[in-house]
This record gives structure tokens, sequence and C-alpha cells, in this order.
């Protein structure tokens, strides 16, 4: 994979909005954002599906119980149960793919690395997974002496 670069920012125009900090991340969340999207497509889901349930629950009183249709009641429940299914799995997607990207962070390094190994090949110290003059490491935050 190609080094990540990010976008440069400048402090006028990270002081211009509230959200610079995070307009900042925007570089090196760039190699992550199919997976970004994929959690947030899961999220919107299982919100969705979370919310639909009181919903169907309020059908069944109002609607089936209120008016003696027993013959609803079957389809109702299996249809709040399958949502609350649908809520979980959509839930362990989302945390199954934000724990893979959490962790692949955690072994790469920044754009100014000129290259990287393998985190077997490491000496233990997180930064030294960069090679160059002054190497940064997203897992240290910083140069390798400041780990």
């Amino acid at each position: 994979m190609p080094p990540v670069s990010p976008l440069p920012v400048t402090r006028a125009s990270a002081r211009v909005r509230p959200v610079g900090a995070l307009w900042r991340l925007r570089g090196y969340l760039r190699p992550f954002r199919v997976q970004m999207a994929v959690m947030f497509a899961a999220a919107f889901g299982a919100v969705t599906a979370e919310i639909c349930i009181p919903l169907l629950t309020k059908a069944v009183v109002d609607g089936a119980i209120a008016h003696g249709a027993r013959q609803l009641l079957i389809p109702l429940a299996l249809a709040a149960v399958g949502l609350g299914m649908a809520e979980a799995l959509l839930n362990l997607i989302r945390r199954w793919i934000q724990a893979d990207a959490v962790a692949s962070m955690g072994t790469t390094c920044t754009p100014t690395c000129s290259g990287c190994r393998p985190r077997s090949t490491t000496t233990g110290s997180p930064a030294s997974c960069c090679r160059g003059p002054r190497p940064t490491c997203r897992r240290s935050g910083g140069s390798p002496g400041s780990a």
C-alpha cells in the first residue's frame, strides 16, 4: 500500500472551524474510508432497528391486543425478534470492523516514515516500525524517544 499523506491544514483554518481537529484526521483515515462507510451504515441500520422495536410493541398493544386480533400476535412477535437479531448482528459487524481498523492503525506508520518493517521484526519499541531521519509512528505519537 502506498504511504498515506495527510492534507496540510494551516493553523488559521483549524482555528476558524470548531471541527479543525477532526478535519486534520482525514488524511490518516483515508485508507479506512470503506470500513468507515460500512461502520456508519451498520450503525444507522442498528439504530433504525432499535427504534422500530418499540413501534412494533405499540402495534401489538394498540392493535392486536386492543382489537382482539390474536392472529397478528405471532407475526408481530416474530418481527420484533427479527429486528432484535438484526440489531445485534449490525452492532457485531460495526464493532468487528472498528476493532480491525484500530488494530491495523497501531502498526502502520505515518506519512513521514520512509518505510515500515513488519511488527515481528521490530525491537519492541512502538516507534521501531519506522525508518528514516526523524520517524514518527501513530502508536507512539512522536519521535522514537517519546514512546
